[in-house]
């Protein structure tokens, strides 16, 4: 296997890691109490996925993600602000499952380049 080949299959791999991260992500912000921030294994979770999109060329979803995960530190401090802000945030997070979903290796910058 080629050095080339080796790195398209570890950006095959990552399309699975990516999907196992946001499962994971979204099943630790859904133990929270409604209108409560996210616990900070759900921030980790979301910071880790950030930065493994980021590194591994997945610009678009990096992008997604470190939106979602700026929103989700700026969480309101007025509980009045909480409903209209946990909508938001819904919707933020049904966008990025839909481009976790829908990822695949060739929306990677790195992928098919030769090293």
């Amino acid at each position: 296997m080629t050095a080339t080949s080796s790195f398209r299959a570890l950006i095959e791999k990552h399309c699975v890691t990516i999907r196992q991260m946001f499962a994971e992500f979204r099943t630790q912000y859904g133990a929270r109490s409604l209108g409560e921030p996210p616990g900070s294994e759900a921030m980790v979770t979301l910071h880790t996925l950030k930065g493994s999109c980021g590194t591994i060329g997945f610009q678009d979803l990096y992008a997604h993600v470190a939106k979602l995960h700026e929103q989700l530190k700026a969480w309101p401090t007025e509980q009045a602000a909480r409903y209209g802000f946990e909508q938001k945030i819904a919707r933020e997070i049904a966008e990025a499952a839909q481009l976790v979903d829908a990822v695949k290796p060739e929306d990677s910058t790195l992928y098919g380049r030769n090293l």
